[in-house]
């Protein structure tokens, strides 16, 4: 209720950070505050990780979450949408944290231009932010930290082509005399 009341500005800035923080934690571990009214339940707000958003959006960090892999989350979430011999060289590669194999697997990216991974629905690249949106009720402020995240390991491993080699869109430049083409200004929006 403190915060809630006296910190009401840092409390709606630090959302997004508190909704990573419950959604990487609190399905694993439960809530880290003692019982209290809501304990356990999805709406409940725990004071607890409240207060590590609001900590992060004080000092600015970067929250870099140690997502955990287990093979039946992989197998519900991506098992039917690649080979069988794909999602075994994935599924190995995301539990051995081998991640720098991951962004230029042609299977993976295949998969994910083609496909939602949270339903498995079949929804091409250009309409999966619509479909996020419609479908799963997540918008991009929702996703921004997780969409931060890939961009700084997209932007270093991107191509120096003038177009992205995700979407195909033709990148943005700073300079318009001589083509540069600078992917950090477009991944964040890249669908």
């Amino acid at each position: 209720m403190h915060l809630h009341q006296c910190h009401e500005p840092l409390v709606a800035e630090s959302t997004t950070f508190w909704q990573l923080l419950r959604w990487t934690l609190f399905q694993d571990f439960g809530c880290v505050c003692n019982p209290t009214r809501g304990y356990g339940v999805p709406s409940h707000t725990c004071p607890a990780l409240l207060q590590a958003a609001m900590l992060a959006v004080q000092a600015h960090w970067q929250l870099l979450i140690p997502w955990q892999f287990r093979t039946d989350d992989l197998l519900s979430h991506v098992g039917d949408l690649m080979a069988l011999s794909d999602f075994r060289r994935i599924s190995l590669w995301l539990i051995t944290r081998q991640f720098d194999k991951l962004w230029k697997d042609p299977a993976l990216l295949h998969m994910l231009k083609q496909n939602c991974t949270i339903c498995g629905a079949a929804v091409s690249l250009q309409y999966i932010t619509v479909h996020l949106r419609l479908e799963h009720q997540l918008g991009p402020n929702d996703l921004h930290l997780i969409v931060m995240q890939l961009c700084r390991i997209y932007s270093a491993e991107h191509s120096e082509d003038r177009y992205c080699d995700h979407c195909g869109e033709l990148l943005p430049t700073l300079d318009v005399l001589e083509f540069d083409p600078v992917p950090d200004m477009h991944l964040p929006g890249c669908p």
